[in-house]
């Protein structure tokens, strides 16, 4: 077989696997891909970037931000240097988007905003409003973890009502950002509010996948947190307790899916008074956030500040003072990544500034003689957002389709040297627009 012809049914066969959450599979696929592309079409070409996206993204789902990192700078590098138009144009938004994500995946605030800002001037550019949902929706999900709550709103209700009207209001696509939905509404203290979107994007995700996809248990969990949220601690706990299991076998004890599940089950049973296990659960959820995003993430400083909190109300004030002062202060560390702005270095603040999620808010406690500052007695661990990412088949397979091509190449454009002709990879579109195609958002989850 042609090896370009097999690279291109390696990397349609890595999107499957990422649409049905198996990303070592996926990893695996994109490699072998990539392999083939550089060797076959120079490192310089479209594909090339293409495959680089979809594996960074691949990394980035397993944790390993870091090697995710750099294949988005190289594929961000790759297209930077071909006319940014068509499918190219389509390709360079992705896969900046992407690149904002991962930065915002490792809390790098102040970095996703500027590289999500210019992957927002690219979309611009765009004819489809469609082409600029997964930019929102990034946006939306940028500005909720950095406590910009009216922002994440403007951003969500955007990308909502761009796909809304393109696809109708019972779409599956429009599941994440239900879910996102639902997760703003728990930062806001709107605990009915989420649990209905929750339960929409739960009834979405339903439809369109089979029973026991990997969405559908996250949006089982993530109702979980707002009927725990609501003091139905019943109905929340066997819907945790499941999905850490399920998270478990799939991707291992030290997954961040499980560690959010595991702060998650702490709280609840925390709430219970059982607090006991409540701290074997926040000591298990503080490893696997420590392995999958490092020990200066604030969502780790959250599971690290909770179980100080546990272990101090069971009469360890001791090890509870070392732990607390090893966290790094959320609200602060926080405002310095989006904004440049912080507070005292360890001290808490007198009162929590407007529009920051209810978790930052604060209360100081006295616990057997000890100050700790204590989020309110409903904070869940951060409420994982989703993606809305465009799924983009190889380029190659696009050329074998029927479709007019574009006479003459677009010369000028070059990489590490070379000039790339990129006649074969634009395409006239419907209405004479270059590139205009129907573009499928496939839902994929994310932290």
């Amino acid at each position: 077989m042609d090896p370009i012809a097999y690279a291109v049914l390696l990397h349609d066969e890595a999107l499957r696997e990422r649409d049905a959450h198996r990303h070592p599979r996926t990893v695996d696929l994109c490699r072998r891909a990539l392999e083939l592309f550089e060797e076959h079409s120079g490192t310089g070409h479209p594909d090339v970037a293409n495959v680089l996206t979809l594996l960074a993204s691949a990394y980035d789902e397993a944790g390993a931000h870091v090697i995710a990192e750099a294949h988005h700078r190289r594929a961000v590098a790759v297209l930077a240097a071909l006319p940014a138009e068509g499918e190219l144009l389509r390709l360079h938004i992705e896969a900046a988007t992407a690149f904002g994500g991962c930065l915002r995946r490792q809390g790098r605030y102040r970095e996703a905003e500027g590289a999500l800002r210019q992957a927002l001037a690219l979309a611009e550019r765009a004819s489809s409003d469609l082409d600029r949902v997964p930019v929102w929706n990034e946006l939306g999900m940028l500005a909720k973890f950095a406590g910009r709550l009216d922002d994440a709103e403007a951003a969500y209700a955007l990308a909502f009502s761009a796909l809304e009207a393109a696809h109708g209001p019972d779409d599956p696509r429009l599941a994440a950002l239900c879910h996102n939905l639902a997760g703003l509404a728990h930062s806001r203290g709107e605990f009915a509010a989420g649990e209905r979107w929750a339960r929409r994007s739960l009834a979405l995700h339903r439809a369109g996948h089979p029973a026991g996809h990997p969405a559908i248990v996250a949006d089982e969990a993530h109702l979980a947190a707002l009927l725990h949220a609501q003091g139905r601690h019943g109905e929340a706990e066997p819907l945790l307790r499941h999905a850490i299991a399920y998270f478990t076998h799939r991707h291992g004890a030290e997954h961040h899916e499980v560690a959010v599940n595991l702060h998650n089950l702490a709280s609840v049973r925390a709430a219970l008074g059982d607090l006991a296990e409540a701290e074997v659960l926040y000591r298990a959820a503080l490893a696997g956030k420590r392995a999958s995003l490092g020990a200066e993430h604030p969502d780790t400083a959250l599971t690290l500040h909770n179980l100080a909190v546990v272990v101090a109300d069971r009469g360890a004030t001791s090890e509870a003072c070392a732990g607390r002062a090893g966290v790094p202060h959320p609200r602060r560390d926080r405002g310095r990544q989006a904004s440049g702005a912080g507070g005292r270095r360890g001290q808490p603040p007198a009162a929590p500034r407007p529009g920051l999620p209810g978790w930052l808010g604060h209360s100081a406690s006295r616990v057997r003689g000890l100050r700790i500052w204590k989020p309110p007695a409903h904070t869940m661990g951060i409420m994982r957002s989703e993606p809305v990412p465009v799924r983009l088949p190889s380029l190659r397979v696009r050329r074998l389709s029927a479709v007019q091509r574009i006479g003459q190449p677009l010369r000028g454009a070059r990489h590490q040297g070379a000039e790339v002709d990129v006649r074969p990879f634009v395409r006239a579109g419907p209405q004479g627009t270059a590139g205009s195609r129907a573009v499928t958002f496939a839902d994929r989850r994310t932290w």
